[in-house]
């Protein structure tokens, strides 16, 4: 009993530490928490955080082969749908993703951003966009785990570029422009824009506020 007591505690611990890692673009370190966590508890949710390093981390049919396994003991569950979309579209299956998008679209048909997801994924030159985006995203993403976050800006500008209303990118830009040289100044805008495309996102909200308050500090400086 006190075994399994401390074992339930180590898996919360490592998948808070998980997460916390994955919201601060560590990427590679959340990997290998939540492998550590999948030899104690194989579970669905457990599963569905391994899956997000690997998609993260480019690794497609690893990442493919978990949210298959998700999606057997939790059919409906919207995330792990739209997470295997994203997965077969970097897999170039994308007549299997537009398919899982059709029927989610079906069961859900007021969701707007189902259908704008759609719509993207539908035609061949905002699809192209897409997939380059999420390709400069996870270069990014590895330079900004290995805190190169001048490289990482580089990859990100050129996916901006190319989809300027993607939350994420905005996030991670500003953030590389505290990390790298704290010019709070350059990173806000960004920062404001990924709260106002995700407002639901905590962490976004957090570090939009931290650097709106240093801005606002500077300014009453001079």
């Amino acid at each position: 009993m006190l075994l399994d007591i401390l074992k339930d505690y180590r898996i919360k611990q490592l998948r808070v530490h998980g997460q916390s890692l994955m919201a601060r673009g560590r990427i590679e370190k959340a990997y290998q928490c939540f492998q550590k966590i999948i030899l104690m508890d194989n579970g669905p949710e457990n599963q569905y955080n391994l899956a997000l390093t690997l998609l993260s981390l480019g690794k497609f049919r690893e990442a493919e082969s978990y949210l298959e396994r998700v999606l057997e003991t939790y059919p409906d569950n919207e995330i792990a749908i739209i997470s295997l979309v994203e997965c077969k579209l970097q897999l170039d299956n994308w007549q299997d993703a537009l398919t899982m998008l059709e029927s989610l679209i079906n069961e859900h048909p007021s969701n707007i951003n189902y259908k704008r997801y759609y719509a993207t994924l539908k035609n061949p030159e905002t699809r192209n966009k897409h997939i380059r985006t999420q390709k400069l995203l996870k270069q990014a993403l590895t330079n900004y785990d290995r805190k190169k976050f001048a490289e990482a800006i580089t990859f990100l500008l050129d996916a901006i570029e190319l989809d300027p209303d993607n939350a994420t990118v905005c996030y991670l830009l500003g953030t590389c422009y505290v990390m790298d040289s704290h010019d709070y100044v350059k990173a806000l805008p960004y920062l404001e824009k990924a709260v106002k495309l995700s407002p639901q996102t905590e962490t976004y909200q957090r570090i939009y506020r931290m650097a709106a308050q240093r801005v606002n500090k500077q300014k009453k400086s001079l």
